[in-house]
Protein backbone atom coordinates (compact mmCIF):
# COMPACT_ATOMS: atom_id res chain seq x y z
CA UNK A 1 0.00 0.00 0.00
CA UNK A 2 1.46 3.37 -0.98
CA UNK A 3 2.31 5.76 1.82
CA UNK A 4 0.72 9.24 1.62
CA UNK A 5 3.11 12.00 0.75
CA UNK A 6 4.34 14.34 3.46
CA UNK A 7 2.59 17.36 1.95
CA UNK A 8 -0.70 15.48 1.79
CA UNK A 9 -0.45 14.54 5.43
CA UNK A 10 0.32 18.15 6.31
CA UNK A 11 -2.72 19.40 4.43
CA UNK A 12 -4.96 16.85 6.14
CA UNK A 13 -3.74 17.92 9.57
CA UNK A 14 -4.15 21.58 8.66
CA UNK A 15 -7.65 20.96 7.36
CA UNK A 16 -8.62 19.25 10.61
CA UNK A 17 -7.13 22.14 12.57
CA UNK A 18 -8.79 24.88 10.57
CA UNK A 19 -12.15 23.16 10.22
CA UNK A 20 -12.55 21.99 13.81
CA UNK A 21 -15.51 24.35 14.01
CA UNK A 22 -16.54 24.96 10.41
CA UNK A 23 -20.15 25.75 11.25
CA UNK A 24 -19.29 29.34 11.97
CA UNK A 25 -16.33 31.67 11.76
CA UNK A 26 -14.05 31.54 14.79
CA UNK A 27 -14.07 34.50 17.10
CA UNK A 28 -11.38 35.71 19.44
CA UNK A 29 -11.73 35.21 23.14
CA UNK A 30 -12.83 38.31 25.11
CA UNK A 31 -10.08 40.91 24.84
CA UNK A 32 -9.40 44.32 26.28
CA UNK A 33 -10.52 47.34 24.22
CA UNK A 34 -7.01 47.89 22.87
CA UNK A 35 -6.96 44.41 21.29
CA UNK A 36 -10.31 45.06 19.63
CA UNK A 37 -9.13 48.44 18.37
CA UNK A 38 -5.89 46.85 17.14
CA UNK A 39 -7.82 44.21 15.20
CA UNK A 40 -9.83 47.03 13.67
CA UNK A 41 -6.71 48.71 12.32
CA UNK A 42 -5.86 51.22 15.08
CA UNK A 43 -2.19 50.33 15.27
CA UNK A 44 -1.29 52.50 18.28
CA UNK A 45 -3.72 50.32 20.23
CA UNK A 46 -1.71 47.23 19.22
CA UNK A 47 1.33 48.65 20.94
CA UNK A 48 -0.63 49.54 24.07
CA UNK A 49 -2.07 46.03 24.23
CA UNK A 50 1.38 44.47 23.84
CA UNK A 51 2.74 46.68 26.61
CA UNK A 52 -0.08 45.44 28.82
CA UNK A 53 0.87 41.83 28.14
CA UNK A 54 4.52 42.52 28.95
CA UNK A 55 6.98 39.77 29.79
CA UNK A 56 4.23 37.72 31.40
CA UNK A 57 2.97 36.87 27.90
CA UNK A 58 5.88 37.59 25.58
CA UNK A 59 4.50 35.26 22.91
CA UNK A 60 1.17 37.11 22.93
CA UNK A 61 2.96 40.43 22.62
CA UNK A 62 4.94 39.02 19.69
CA UNK A 63 1.72 38.17 17.85
CA UNK A 64 0.23 41.64 18.32
CA UNK A 65 3.37 43.59 17.47
CA UNK A 66 4.13 41.44 14.42
CA UNK A 67 0.67 42.20 13.06
CA UNK A 68 1.05 45.96 13.61
CA UNK A 69 4.59 46.00 12.22
CA UNK A 70 3.51 44.17 9.05
CA UNK A 71 0.92 46.91 8.55
CA UNK A 72 3.65 49.56 8.69
CA UNK A 73 3.57 50.81 12.30
CA UNK A 74 7.21 51.76 12.98
CA UNK A 75 6.97 52.00 16.82
CA UNK A 76 5.58 48.47 16.89
CA UNK A 77 8.47 47.29 14.73
CA UNK A 78 10.85 48.74 17.30
CA UNK A 79 9.05 47.04 20.19
CA UNK A 80 8.89 43.84 18.16
CA UNK A 81 12.67 43.70 17.97
CA UNK A 82 12.76 43.59 21.79
CA UNK A 83 10.07 40.92 22.10
CA UNK A 84 11.67 38.48 19.62
CA UNK A 85 14.30 37.50 22.15
CA UNK A 86 12.04 37.20 25.18
CA UNK A 87 9.51 35.16 23.20
CA UNK A 88 12.30 32.85 22.00
CA UNK A 89 11.53 33.44 18.35
CA UNK A 90 14.05 33.06 15.54
CA UNK A 91 13.25 35.18 12.48
CA UNK A 92 15.25 35.39 9.27
CA UNK A 93 17.47 38.53 9.47
CA UNK A 94 16.72 39.48 5.87
CA UNK A 95 13.04 39.79 6.80
CA UNK A 96 13.75 42.08 9.73
CA UNK A 97 16.14 44.50 8.06
CA UNK A 98 13.58 46.69 6.28
CA UNK A 99 11.38 46.79 9.37
CA UNK A 100 14.33 47.82 11.52
CA UNK A 101 15.32 50.62 9.15
CA UNK A 102 11.78 52.01 9.15
CA UNK A 103 11.53 51.73 12.92
CA UNK A 104 14.91 53.42 13.48
CA UNK A 105 14.02 56.25 11.08
CA UNK A 106 10.72 56.60 12.91
CA UNK A 107 12.41 57.14 16.27
CA UNK A 108 12.68 53.55 17.51
CA UNK A 109 15.90 53.60 19.53
CA UNK A 110 16.22 49.86 20.05
CA UNK A 111 15.69 49.23 16.35
CA UNK A 112 18.73 51.45 15.71
CA UNK A 113 20.78 49.22 18.01
CA UNK A 114 19.73 46.06 16.19
CA UNK A 115 20.31 47.74 12.84
CA UNK A 116 23.84 48.66 13.94
CA UNK A 117 24.57 44.95 14.36
CA UNK A 118 23.85 44.38 10.68
CA UNK A 119 25.47 47.34 8.90
CA UNK A 120 29.14 46.99 9.79
CA UNK A 121 31.45 49.07 11.98
CA UNK A 122 31.61 52.08 9.67
CA UNK A 123 27.89 52.81 9.90
CA UNK A 124 27.21 51.36 13.34
CA UNK A 125 28.51 54.21 15.50
CA UNK A 126 26.04 56.91 14.29
CA UNK A 127 23.17 54.46 14.82
CA UNK A 128 24.34 53.63 18.33
CA UNK A 129 24.75 57.34 19.15
CA UNK A 130 21.22 58.00 17.94
CA UNK A 131 19.93 55.19 20.14
CA UNK A 132 21.93 56.34 23.17
CA UNK A 133 20.79 59.95 22.77
CA UNK A 134 17.22 58.65 22.75
CA UNK A 135 17.80 56.88 26.07
CA UNK A 136 18.45 53.30 24.98
CA UNK A 137 20.70 51.61 27.57
CA UNK A 138 22.05 48.97 25.22
CA UNK A 139 22.84 51.64 22.63
CA UNK A 140 24.97 53.54 25.16
CA UNK A 141 26.71 50.35 26.30
CA UNK A 142 27.61 49.29 22.77
CA UNK A 143 28.65 52.80 21.77
CA UNK A 144 31.08 52.80 24.70
CA UNK A 145 32.51 49.46 23.58
CA UNK A 146 32.89 50.79 20.04
CA UNK A 147 34.84 53.79 21.29
CA UNK A 148 37.15 51.62 23.39
CA UNK A 149 37.86 49.35 20.45
CA UNK A 150 38.45 52.22 18.02
CA UNK A 151 40.99 54.26 20.00
CA UNK A 152 42.75 53.31 23.19
CA UNK A 153 43.24 56.97 24.12
CA UNK A 154 42.63 58.53 27.53
CA UNK A 155 39.97 60.93 26.25
CA UNK A 156 38.04 58.18 24.52
CA UNK A 157 38.33 55.89 27.52
CA UNK A 158 36.94 58.56 29.81
CA UNK A 159 34.04 59.16 27.43
CA UNK A 160 33.39 55.42 27.21
CA UNK A 161 33.15 55.20 31.02
CA UNK A 162 30.70 58.09 31.02
CA UNK A 163 28.58 56.26 28.48
CA UNK A 164 28.74 53.05 30.52
CA UNK A 165 27.56 54.97 33.60
CA UNK A 166 24.67 56.41 31.61
CA UNK A 167 23.75 52.93 30.37
CA UNK A 168 24.00 51.66 33.94
CA UNK A 169 21.58 54.34 35.14
CA UNK A 170 19.21 53.21 32.38
CA UNK A 171 19.32 49.66 33.73
CA UNK A 172 22.02 47.84 31.76
CA UNK A 173 23.80 45.51 34.18
CA UNK A 174 26.71 44.77 31.85
CA UNK A 175 27.44 48.50 31.63
CA UNK A 176 27.44 48.75 35.43
CA UNK A 177 30.03 45.97 35.55
CA UNK A 178 32.21 47.59 32.89
CA UNK A 179 32.11 51.00 34.56
CA UNK A 180 32.73 49.44 37.97
CA UNK A 181 35.83 47.70 36.71
CA UNK A 182 37.07 50.96 35.17
CA UNK A 183 36.84 52.74 38.53
CA UNK A 184 38.43 49.85 40.44
CA UNK A 185 41.41 49.74 38.09
CA UNK A 186 41.57 53.43 37.15
CA UNK A 187 41.03 52.74 33.44
CA UNK A 188 40.14 56.07 31.80
CA UNK A 189 39.03 57.64 35.09
CA UNK A 190 40.62 58.30 38.47
CA UNK A 191 40.74 55.16 40.59
CA UNK A 192 37.78 55.14 43.00
CA UNK A 193 37.27 51.86 44.83
CA UNK A 194 34.04 53.02 46.52
CA UNK A 195 32.47 54.04 43.21
CA UNK A 196 33.63 50.81 41.58
CA UNK A 197 32.02 48.71 44.32
CA UNK A 198 28.81 50.71 44.04
CA UNK A 199 28.62 50.05 40.31
CA UNK A 200 29.33 46.35 40.73
CA UNK A 201 26.50 46.17 43.27
CA UNK A 202 24.26 47.89 40.72
CA UNK A 203 25.30 45.26 38.17
CA UNK A 204 24.16 42.46 40.46
CA UNK A 205 20.92 44.27 41.29
CA UNK A 206 20.27 44.58 37.55
CA UNK A 207 20.38 40.75 37.35
CA UNK A 208 23.62 40.69 35.37
CA UNK A 209 25.29 37.48 36.48
CA UNK A 210 28.47 38.36 34.61
CA UNK A 211 28.89 41.47 36.76
CA UNK A 212 28.38 39.50 39.97
CA UNK A 213 30.88 36.86 38.87
CA UNK A 214 33.40 39.51 37.83
CA UNK A 215 33.15 41.19 41.23
CA UNK A 216 33.52 37.83 42.97
CA UNK A 217 36.71 36.99 41.07
CA UNK A 218 38.18 40.43 41.70
CA UNK A 219 37.76 40.09 45.46
CA UNK A 220 38.59 36.40 45.57
CA UNK A 221 41.96 36.96 43.95
CA UNK A 222 42.60 40.49 45.20
CA UNK A 223 42.95 41.97 41.70
CA UNK A 224 43.54 45.68 42.24
CA UNK A 225 41.79 45.55 45.62
CA UNK A 226 42.39 44.04 49.02
CA UNK A 227 41.48 40.35 49.00
CA UNK A 228 38.10 39.82 50.65
CA UNK A 229 36.85 36.23 50.47
CA UNK A 230 33.68 36.99 52.40
CA UNK A 231 32.71 39.69 49.92
CA UNK A 232 33.63 37.38 47.03
CA UNK A 233 31.36 34.69 48.43
CA UNK A 234 28.49 37.15 48.68
CA UNK A 235 28.90 38.10 45.00
CA UNK A 236 29.00 34.44 44.00
CA UNK A 237 25.75 33.93 45.93
CA UNK A 238 24.19 36.84 44.05
CA UNK A 239 25.25 35.32 40.73
CA UNK A 240 23.77 31.94 41.63
CA UNK A 241 20.44 33.48 42.65
CA UNK A 242 20.18 35.56 39.47
CA UNK A 243 20.95 32.70 37.12
CA UNK A 244 17.69 31.50 35.56
CA UNK A 245 17.12 28.66 33.15
CA UNK A 246 16.25 30.00 29.71
CA UNK A 247 13.14 28.60 28.04
CA UNK A 248 13.69 26.56 24.87
CA UNK A 249 13.63 28.58 21.68
CA UNK A 250 10.47 28.47 19.68
CA UNK A 251 10.16 29.71 16.10
CA UNK A 252 7.83 32.65 15.59
CA UNK A 253 5.76 30.66 13.09
CA UNK A 254 5.04 28.05 15.75
CA UNK A 255 3.96 30.81 18.15
CA UNK A 256 1.60 32.24 15.53
CA UNK A 257 0.04 28.89 14.65
CA UNK A 258 -0.47 28.18 18.33
CA UNK A 259 -2.14 31.54 18.83
CA UNK A 260 -4.40 30.92 15.83
CA UNK A 261 -5.42 27.53 17.24
CA UNK A 262 -6.56 29.40 20.38
CA UNK A 263 -8.74 31.67 18.20
CA UNK A 264 -6.34 34.62 18.30
CA UNK A 265 -7.14 36.09 14.92
CA UNK A 266 -4.02 38.25 14.77
CA UNK A 267 -2.02 35.04 15.13
CA UNK A 268 -3.87 33.61 12.12
CA UNK A 269 -2.92 36.69 10.11
CA UNK A 270 0.75 36.40 11.12
CA UNK A 271 0.87 32.68 10.34
CA UNK A 272 -0.67 33.36 6.94
CA UNK A 273 1.91 36.01 6.17
CA UNK A 274 4.82 33.73 7.15
CA UNK A 275 3.44 30.97 4.90
CA UNK A 276 2.80 33.35 2.02
CA UNK A 277 6.32 34.81 2.21
CA UNK A 278 8.14 31.58 3.03
CA UNK A 279 9.59 32.86 6.30
CA UNK A 280 10.97 30.07 8.55
CA UNK A 281 8.81 27.53 6.70
CA UNK A 282 8.32 26.49 3.10
CA UNK A 283 6.11 28.86 1.12
CA UNK A 284 2.66 27.37 0.68
CA UNK A 285 -0.10 29.52 -0.81
CA UNK A 286 -2.87 27.03 -0.02
CA UNK A 287 -2.04 27.02 3.68
CA UNK A 288 -1.51 30.79 3.80
CA UNK A 289 -4.92 31.36 2.24
CA UNK A 290 -6.51 29.18 4.92
CA UNK A 291 -4.93 31.25 7.66
CA UNK A 292 -5.88 34.54 6.00
CA UNK A 293 -9.43 33.30 5.41
CA UNK A 294 -9.77 32.35 9.06
CA UNK A 295 -8.59 35.81 10.17
CA UNK A 296 -10.78 37.54 7.58
CA UNK A 297 -13.94 35.74 8.66
CA UNK A 298 -13.15 36.74 12.22
CA UNK A 299 -13.11 40.43 11.26
CA UNK A 300 -9.47 41.23 10.40
CA UNK A 301 -9.86 43.44 7.34
CA UNK A 302 -6.16 43.35 6.44
CA UNK A 303 -6.39 39.56 6.16
CA UNK A 304 -9.29 39.83 3.73
CA UNK A 305 -7.13 41.83 1.37
CA UNK A 306 -4.34 39.27 1.47
CA UNK A 307 -6.72 36.34 1.10
CA UNK A 308 -8.41 37.82 -1.98
CA UNK A 309 -5.20 38.81 -3.74
CA UNK A 310 -3.52 35.40 -3.46
CA UNK A 311 -4.64 33.12 -6.25
CA UNK A 312 -5.48 29.57 -5.10
CA UNK A 313 -3.26 28.03 -7.75
CA UNK A 314 -0.31 30.37 -7.28
CA UNK A 315 3.06 28.75 -6.61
Amino acid sequence: MARPCRTCRLLVVLALFLCADCAHAPTAAPRDPDYTACAGGQLDACRRHAEGLGEADAAGALVVLQYACLLGHAPSCDDLSKVYGSAGADVAPSRQLAQLRDACDGGGAHACVLLAERVGKRFAEPLLKKACDAGDALGCHRLAATMRARFQLTGNLKRSVELEEKACELGNGAACAQAGRAYLFGAGVARDEARGNELLDDSCNAKHTGGCTLAAKIYQEGIGVKQDLRRAGRYYDYAAKKTAKQPPKKAAYVVFVGACSRHDLLGCFDAGWFRAEGVEVERNVTISREFFQRACKGGIEAACGRWKTIEPGAP
